[in-house]
């Protein structure tokens, strides 16, 4: 935390702490959404759903390391 307000008072933060405030709505507005429908779906499913996104995002980030994009 000391860190933190270090960084701060030297203003390192100054460029990014804006936007990302900004973001904030957005980032609980997900966050609601992916409880609803958590609780909508039985575990499985949702385990398989959400292994697939990483697997994707995985995958994703492999290729761009490898210079595929």
């Amino acid at each position: 935390m000391a860190q933190v307000a270090t960084y701060w008072q030297q203003g390192l933060y100054a460029a990014t702490a804006c936007p990302a405030a900004a973001l904030v709505p957005a980032i609980l507005l997900g966050q609601a959404l992916g409880f609803r429908v958590q609780d909508r779906l039985a575990p499985a499913p949702f385990r398989r759903a959400v292994l697939v996104v990483v697997a994707l995002a995985g995958a994703n980030l492999l290729l761009r390391g490898l210079g595929g994009r």
